[in-house]
């Protein structure tokens, strides 16, 4: 009789697969997924949402089916949920099934622990999650998990993705509401409408809605690549409204009840006035008479004296703290930092605005998406005389009249007042506003050359630069020269260098360097052979043939180099290079080669104007990459006078 009701038990959890003979199912799916170490098997969540005495609750049942195919099965035996302050897990279990002849028999976890979950990005957020083992997990074991989350808050009801870093045999996620509860939802990436959905009525005033997927190959991970939110399809469901006592209650209609949450639970958060924050304010101002100047003063003092900690606890997440605590504190995430700049231009009787915007791992625009996972980002936006500034002093050596670069062409929510906001696009900064511009002065010593070069940083090759150094320690920043340079050959050596002032937003970063390279001139009888290409930008960054993802690119940009080779006494050029160039819409380069009277210089000229390498120009790229190897191996040839 036991034995009769675990399988009875196992055949309600797992549907078909508790009669399926173990040794079938391993060849079925070993054949459907050959090479795979690790197979859902299952992969179900199922939503209920029901309006209860007048109240929305909300929770889902959520359950796994892993089988492992080979003898890397103890690597995938640590397991976790994780969950938030707006999420509670109930009722979780979780065992190791291990095949017998007709059947499987259990070997349930009893070990869970409940720890804090740490981010690389962020202090502390909040974030909590429950880890465990599967017991003697091993190929041709099954493993489960099943739990109930309980969803706090309406807002925040997770994500579904119906791909994974393995393979799908099916997955469902389902959803059965009251109808008193109308639902908003979007499915992204499906682009093979593998996703599959039905709507079915049910007796008690409740409509079930099911996406489907079957046979999902794994998502495969590529570097460089946008977040899995561009390429993993995956569903977003909402509650737009519902009914209760007689009345329409609005949760998440339009951008308009995004906003008004956003507006309602930050308006109050700056109500006293901050006497010493006031004078800070007045003092960075004073004998200023153009606004403009006004704000890059106040946004500069926050950058340099509010360190950028990432605190996202809760409600914490979403609501700024108050200036004057930021102020005392000297540290804050997005939206303190935004707190303490709006606060300190209004004491500067200048109008700014909150701004919620999302960066470029969300895909999603406030037209197709108005839940809060259509941001994850706060900055001010400041207006002026037709143009608009987006102040985000997380950059903190991002220029005023630069957005940072992971928010450019990204969507901003921008608060005016209580029943007014504005939609403005972020631009994408034009690649000629980055510049990178190094001169060199090059002479031949027997077999080395010695140089001496100037390098200017302007636009994003200055702010993550600046960073770079503004981190390093003294001999760390002389190794991150040393390295980014490295002219030519392992070899090279940096005599010396000089930093310009890194604490200079408004003007391109400056460098001064001299540096040597021993073994760099080959000599042949009368003849020398020098290679005047000392940066090789982008050599060997070809793109795979079988790569299906975009490349993701930081920021667009020009890189200029000037090389001038000083021709020795007692020679002459005795062979000079082509010039060479390749162009694309997005990409491309120039390379000229000019003789002078007693010098030789290679100007290289290579822009990249995108934010996105699409999979439609990469063959493209790697003509381009093919080109610049050519152009690369060149050579001058100098011979002697006789």
């Amino acid at each position: 009789m036991v034995k009769f009701w675990m399988v009875f038990s196992l055949a309600f959890i797992y549907g078909n697969s508790a009669f399926c003979q173990p040794a079938i199912e391993y060849k079925r799916n070993q054949a459907n997924f050959p090479g795979a170490p690790v197979i859902f098997v299952n992969k179900k969540e199922h939503l209920h949402i029901d309006v209860i005495k007048g109240e929305l609750k909300i929770y889902a049942d959520i359950f796994e089916e892993n089988m492992y195919m080979d003898s890397r099965a103890g690597h995938f035996a640590e397991e976790s949920v994780s969950f938030s302050n707006f999420h509670e897990i109930k009722d979780l279990k979780a065992a190791t099934l291990v095949p017998q002849k007709n059947s499987y028999s259990e070997i349930k976890v009893k070990d869970f622990v409940t720890s804090d979950k740490m981010s690389r990005s962020v202090f502390y957020d909040g974030a909590r999650s429950i880890s465990f083992m599967y017991p003697s997990l091993q190929a041709k074991n099954k493993t489960y998990m099943k739990y109930k989350e309980v969803v706090k808050e309406p807002m925040f009801i997770s994500p579904f993705y119906f791909k994974a870093f393995s393979p799908i045999l099916e997955a469902e996620y389902s959803v059965t509401a009251s109808n008193d509860v109308d639902l908003g939802w979007k499915v992204f990436n499906d682009t093979d409408a593998a996703v599959v959905f039905t709507k079915t009525s049910q007796k008690n005033n409740k409509t079930t809605y099911s996406w489907t997927v079957e046979n999902m190959a794994k998502h495969e991970h590529e570097g460089d690549a946008p977040s899995i939110r561009h390429a993993m399809p995956h569903i977003i469901l909402w509650v737009k409204s519902y009914k209760a006592n007689g009345q329409v209650i609005p949760i998440l209609r339009n951008t308009g009840d995004l906003y008004n949450w956003y507006y309602n639970i930050s308006k109050d958060v700056n109500k006293v006035h901050d006497k010493e924050l006031q004078f800070i304010a007045d003092s960075l101002t004073a004998g200023l008479d153009n606004e403009l100047d006004k704000v890059k003063q106040v946004y500069y003092w926050v950058q340099d004296n509010i360190k950028y900690i990432a605190i996202e606890d809760g409600m914490g997440g979403f609501v700024p703290r108050p200036a004057s605590s930021v102020y005392s504190k000297r540290y804050g995430d997005c939206k303190d930092m935004s707190s303490i700049i709006k606060t300190m231009l209004a004491y500067a009787g200048i109008e700014s605005h909150l701004t919620w915007i999302g960066s470029r791992d969300i895909p999603y625009n406030y037209s197709d998406l108005h839940t809060p996972a259509v941001d994850n980002h706060m900055i001010v936006t400041y207006k002026h005389k037709g143009d608009y500034y987006f102040l985000d002093a997380t950059g903190w050596h991002t220029p005023y009249f630069l957005p940072t670069s992971f928010i450019q062409g990204k969507e901003a929510l921008i608060g005016i007042d209580s029943a007014n906001y504005e939609i403005k696009k972020v631009p994408v900064i034009p690649y000629l506003q980055s510049q990178l511009v190094d001169s060199v002065e090059l002479a031949i010593e027997g077999n080395k050359i010695v140089g001496e070069g100037k390098t200017l940083f302007s636009g994003y090759y200055d702010v993550f630069m600046s960073e770079r150094l503004d981190r390093a320690k003294e001999a760390d920043g002389i190794k991150i020269l040393r390295d980014y340079y490295s002219k030519g050959s392992n070899k090279f050596l940096m005599d010396s260098a000089h930093i310009g002032d890194l604490n200079n937003r408004q003007d391109p970063l400056r460098i001064g360097y001299t540096f040597n390279v021993q073994d760099y001139v080959n000599h042949n009888k009368d003849e020398a052979y020098i290679n005047l290409n000392l940066q090789k930008i982008f050599q060997g960054e070809d793109v795979k043939s079988d790569r299906k993802l975009a490349v993701e690119k930081r920021y667009g940009g020009m890189a200029l180099s000037v090389v001038r080779l000083k021709i020795p006494e007692g020679y002459m050029v005795s062979f000079l290079p082509e010039n060479s160039s390749f162009k694309d819409e997005k990409f491309g380069f120039d390379f000229t080669y000019q003789k002078e009277e007693n010098a030789i210089t290679l100007t290289q000229n290579i822009f990249t104007d995108m934010l996105l390498l699409e999979p439609g120009d990469f063959e493209s790229w790697n003509k381009m990459v093919k080109e610049l190897q050519k152009a690369y191996s060149e050579v001058v040839i100098l011979k002697k006078i006789n």
